[in-house]
């Protein structure tokens, strides 16, 4: 699978990518929403995967958003310590942090 990790993070950025590279996956990364909004739409992505904080302009639950806008079905994964208020949108899930290893194994089942 493809996935697209979006986040301020160099190091969270680098680790996450090692790990969903090691369980089989395709990442790619970008820091901040310019850059990942650009990948999102060169089309080469099944799901995006993000901080909740973002990059200081947009939220991880902006750049959902922008997703449903430009890429319908296209699912988010949102990763943060902080409550996401809801209703989320359909095609957004939240994991918490610190993610398991589980929880990236089984990204591949959103």
């Amino acid at each position: 699978m493809n996935i697209l990790i979006v986040h301020h993070d160099p190091a969270v950025l680098h680790n996450l990518g090692c790990l969903l590279l090691e369980v089989g996956h395709r990442p790619s990364t970008a820091v901040g929403h310019m850059p990942a909004i650009r990948t999102i739409d060169a089309g080469n992505v099944d799901l995006v995967m993000c901080g909740h904080e973002g990059d200081g302009q947009v939220s991880g639950l902006d750049l959902a958003k922008v997703v449903a806008e430009r890429r319908p079905g296209l699912a988010v994964i949102i990763m943060t310590d902080q409550p996401v208020e809801p209703p989320l949108p359909s095609h957004v899930r939240v994991l918490p942090y610190p993610l398991t290893p589980e929880e990236i194994r089984s990204v591949a089942a959103v």
